[in-house]
């Protein structure tokens, strides 16, 4: 009998067979790349590379990534590759920016504790290569040496519409920083942003209070953001009261307990203001789109068994309206949305080029009681190539229906082109 589901244990299996994990090997230098890509050359394919705690450094990332640039290397579509702890200097990071520039697999990159500097043309390389990649997360954190020389070159030119983690922490970091985390964060270029982490530096108190500021005024994307063990904390006086007045305890370095409890008590309240106007923007998205697609998409052809032929809806009440008044009426289920926002769900539902193919075109396997000795059958799928059981934006003759997406990873790339992932500020 044939399945129909793969079991779950065998799923995990073939997942597994992608990774190659050779952490703490003790494999050095080039030697130790040659093993890595022996390794590699024997699977069929490797979406995981988890080398950490090695010491390839300098040289074996270099032999790495130039056989992971070649012809044979770009057959493997890696997905995430963990080089942390392998004592890698500038000369590697360089290497791994040519891999990166274009890179549209990778999407997890982790490189605590190497021997990075805050060399500044080959951290404009890394920052540009990053942003011309699909790399979602990126991990830097316990790296001393890079400092506030790193950050000044790399934020500035930082402009990813996919990395949505960054790890920071325990990079010797100090308030000069702030002005840069400050800029990047109230910028655009942060659009995709979510998590950033900057625990186990020398900010300082007054620079946490700054960021949170930003946050406050010109961010709803981060839901997650850490600033710990960043300045000194004092304790409150006796019977819990401040030891200084207010406006006495903004010290540049340090801050009472009960200040700090209260930043971090509004840092908290904004990040769940994100998120909540996140999920209600992705909501509204979603709504908009499933009835502005059959109001504003201009039916043109139905697919009839034998031929195709031309049609014509009864011209609804709602299609003699001036468009500027359809419009506002359809706002009406996204106000939420800003203005922008709006207008990029109507121009997707009004083109017929964002459709998927017909699936009474498709023909797809199945089972059912009256299957052939094979034990399947040709059967229609589903108007929208969704399960029946699926929400439906309309029937199967009107062109909204087929307009939601086959799973959540759909939904979530069809929300980063129209860009309402998070909230955005402009007028309503």
């Amino acid at each position: 009998m044939l399945a129909t589901k793969q079991p779950r244990s065998l799923a995990l299996s073939l997942a597994s067979r992608g990774h190659v994990d050779c952490s703490d090997r003790g494999w050095a230098g080039a030697n130790g790349a040659r093993s890595v890509i022996e390794t590699i050359t024997g699977r069929r394919f490797v979406t995981r590379l988890l080398l950490g705690h090695n010491q390839l450094g300098d040289d074996g990332c270099e032999v790495l990534c130039d056989f992971l640039c070649s012809e044979e290397g770009q057959k493997y579509r890696v997905e995430e590759i963990s080089l942390n702890s392998n004592d890698i200097g500038d000369r590697g990071l360089r290497a791994l920016a040519r891999y990166l520039r274009g890179n549209t697999s990778l999407r997890d990159l982790f490189l605590q504790n190497n021997c990075f500097t805050a060399d500044p043309d080959i951290i404009l390389l890394f920052s540009a290569a990053v942003s011309s990649s699909c790399l979602q997360t990126l991990a830097m954190s316990a790296n001393r040496n890079l400092s506030d020389g790193f950050l000044s070159n790399f934020l500035p030119t930082l402009n990813s519409s996919h990395l949505e983690m960054l790890h920071l922490s325990a990079v010797a970091l100090t308030p000069l920083s702030a002005p840069y985390i400050i800029d990047y964060i109230r910028s655009p270029r942060s659009r995709s942003l979510t998590s950033l982490t900057l625990n186990g530096n020398s900010l300082g108190y007054r620079a946490i209070q700054a960021i949170i500021q930003a946050v406050q005024e010109d961010n709803y994307t981060l839901i997650k953001l850490e600033m710990f063990s960043n300045c000194f904390v004092r304790p409150d006086g006796a019977n819990g009261a401040p030891p200084l007045e207010v406006g006495e305890e903004a010290d540049e370095e340090s801050t009472s307990m009960s200040s700090w409890r209260f930043s971090q008590e509004v840092l908290k309240a904004l990040l769940w203001r994100n998120d909540d106007l996140a999920k209600t923007v992705k909501e509204e998205a979603t709504v908009l789109l499933k009835y502005s697609r059959p109001l504003l998409l201009k039916p043109k052809k139905s697919v009839d068994s034998d031929h195709v032929v031309a049609t014509k809806a009864p011209e609804s009440g709602f299609a003699k309206l001036p468009t500027e008044l359809q419009l506002d009426i359809l706002t009406s289920f996204a106000p939420t949305l800003s203005a922008a926002q709006r207008i990029r769900v109507f121009h997707y539902a009004s083109d017929s080029r964002t459709l998927p193919p017909d699936p009474r075109r498709l023909p797809s396997l199945s089972r059912d009681r009256s299957t052939s000795a094979t034990g399947l059958r040709l059967r229609r799928s589903p108007v929208g190539g969704i399960p029946d059981s699926a929400e439906s934006s309309g029937s199967a003759s009107q062109p909204g229906a087929r307009t939601l997406w086959p799973d959540v990873e759909a939904r979530l790339r069809w929300l980063k082109v129209v860009g309402c992932e998070a909230y955005e500020k402009g007028p309503r």
